[in-house]
């Protein structure tokens, strides 16, 4: 009797020893978020074993060593540096990470000013892309960054950024299109469309901070309507320009009642990318067609720097209504269609 139960207990120790073992050598970490780890000159895989069972990276420092010491785990020399983890792997994992280096975690992309959310979308997804031969796991997804700022944003954001986002917008049905701000970001390598998304949305309430004091008026009553007018300046300047001088025709039109005629919007609906319009074009029943319609389209066109953002809240007092760029970016302002015409006439 007595046998048996030492066979029982030493049975279930030997089982307890390899759970435990097993554990160890296949532990996987899930962590909520990124997390920053500092590895110091002259620190060691064995040496930063009890920070990594800290932060709950490895299951087992002791053990851990000891399979080291025993060749079970392999290890390589590692790298001094911050790292950015991804919010998910293996001993294996930390191992290659530690010992490449800092370098491959992050990419740096820059967002140009005028871009729609697919085209946006396209240029973060090949950034990613050129990263994806680092053995790290690519989880943004172009498809789904477009869908998040288009419709999901409502079902998966955080609510306390969706209350920020309600009050901005004229109705949950409206995409964020306009917000995704102009800029240049470091994304982790191991961050989502949503992560992304909120990342450039959230920018964009921070620059709009950069506005000291917002002044509207009937034809831009707040905020969102100043983003609007401000893709519309983003779209029809350029260099050269001074967009106030741009925003101050729109806002002349509007005063009296006369459609924006703006091509831009006319190209939004279209897609096409040729600055000029098509007559049939300008036909088009859609809200955004600022020929069809006066006033201002029902949302913005692309993504307006905050140089755009600001010319739409504070435009030049100009007597002008009529406005047109040469091959060089040059423009020319006229009050009249006729002043217009003979313009176009001599520098076209």
């Amino acid at each position: 009797m007595l046998l048996t139960f030492l066979f029982v207990i030493i049975g279930l120790f030997g089982l307890l020893i390899f759970n435990l073992v097993n554990e160890t050598l296949n532990f996987k970490y899930t962590i909520d978020n990124q997390l920053e780890f500092t590895i110091n000159n002259g620190d060691s895989f064995i040496g930063i074993l009890p920070k990594l069972e800290e932060y709950n990276l490895i299951k087992n420092a002791f053990l851990t060593r000891a399979f080291i010491s025993t060749g079970l785990i392999e290890t390589k020399d590692i790298k001094p540096g911050k790292y950015i983890l991804p919010t998910s792997g293996s001993i294996k994992d930390l191992v290659e990470i530690f010992s490449k280096g800092t370098k491959p975690l992050s990419i740096r992309v820059t967002i140009p000013e005028g871009l729609t959310i697919t085209e946006t979308a396209k240029i973060l997804n090949k950034a990613f892309l050129e990263k994806s031969e680092n053995n790290i796991e690519i989880k943004f997804s172009e498809e789904e960054f477009v869908s998040i700022a288009q419709k999901k944003w409502r079902e998966i954001l955080d609510e306390e950024f969706k209350s920020k986002l309600k009050q901005l917008l004229p109705s949950e049905n409206y995409s964020l299109e306009g917000l995704l701000f102009p800029d240049t970001y470091e994304f982790f390598l191991s961050s989502d469309a949503k992560q992304v998304v909120t990342y450039m949305v959230n920018n964009f309430f921070k620059r709009i901070e950069s506005i000291d004091e917002l002044s509207f008026n009937p034809n831009v009553k707040n905020l969102y309507e100043a983003i609007v007018l401000g893709s519309i300046i983003e779209k029809e300047s350029s260099k050269l320009d001074k967009k106030e001088n741009i925003s101050s025709v729109f806002y002349n039109r509007m005063k009296i009642g006369m459609p924006l005629q703006a091509d831009s919007t006319i190209n939004y609906i279209t897609g096409k990318k040729d600055p000029g319009v098509l007559t049939r074009d300008t036909f088009i029943d859609s809200p955004y067609n600022t020929y069809k319609y006066t006033g201002l389209p029902i949302g913005p066109i692309c993504s307006p720097g905050i140089e755009s953002i600001k010319a739409a809240i504070y435009p030049s007092n100009t007597p002008y209504y009529f406005f047109f760029h040469d091959a060089k970016g040059q423009g020319y302002f006229s009050v009249t269609y006729a002043e217009h015409q003979q313009k176009l006439a001599k520098y076209m």
